[in-house]
Parts: structure tokens; C-alpha cells; sequence
């Protein structure tokens, strides 16, 4: 599956900057990042991001940096509390419906 981030390139972080930005949940980003890892042993540090879902800090990485990027569909979600199980990322588009007040 692939989830695409084309609207959200200014919310894109490294987790290597996420921590310097956020040194009070270094700790776990980093815990969170190599969680993740073992899932996606071959890409390079710099394609593991921080990315908020549902009010949740999440270690993802990007597949493909084409745009819109592409991201795996797993992720490490995380707080200051602790390092959340492994979730899956799911892009759901919909509309929005619009009613009018029609008089009759």
C-alpha cells in the first residue's frame, strides 16, 4: 500500500532534526526509529520522518521522495510516555458535502 504526503511537504522532519527541536522526546524518537527499522533495513537515516497522526508524534519513512511523497505503511507512534506497537498508516480521501437550505 502506498500513502502519499503531497499536501503535507512543510510537516516533513528527519528524525535527526525532530530530536534536535525536541530534546526532551529524543529519547523516544530514537527508540521509535529503530523499532522501525527492522522493517526497513535498508534505507538510510535521512528517509526516517516525524510525522503527527491522530495527535501522535510517528517515526515513518519515505519510499519515495518524488512528489507527493510516498511513505510506508507502517509507522512507530510516540509520546513522552513511551513508544506505542507498530501501527499502520492508512490515506483515506473523501469529500466534503455541502447542503444549500432549499425552500420549498
Amino acid at each position: 500500500m502506498e500513502n502519499y504526503l503531497g499536501n503535507y511537504i512543510d510537516a516533513i522532519t528527519t528524525v535527526k532534526q525532530f530530536k534536535n527541536d525536541n530534546p526532551n522526546l529524543a529519547e523516544k524518537a530514537e527508540f521509535a526509529k529503530e523499532y522501525l527499522k527492522g522493517f526497513y533495513e535498508q534505507l538510510n537515516e535521512d528517509d526516517f520522518i516525524v510525522i503527527e497522526v491522530e495527535s501522535y508524534y510517528c517515526v515513518a519513512v519515505v519510499l519515495d521522495y518524488n512528489l507527493p511523497y510516498i511513505v510506508g505503511d507502517h509507522i512507530a507512534p510516540f509520546d513522552e510516555n513511551r513508544t506505542y506497537p507498530l501501527q499502520g498508516l492508512e490515506t483515506k480521501f473523501t469529500f466534503k458535502r455541502y447542503t444549500r437550505g432549499l425552500k420549498i
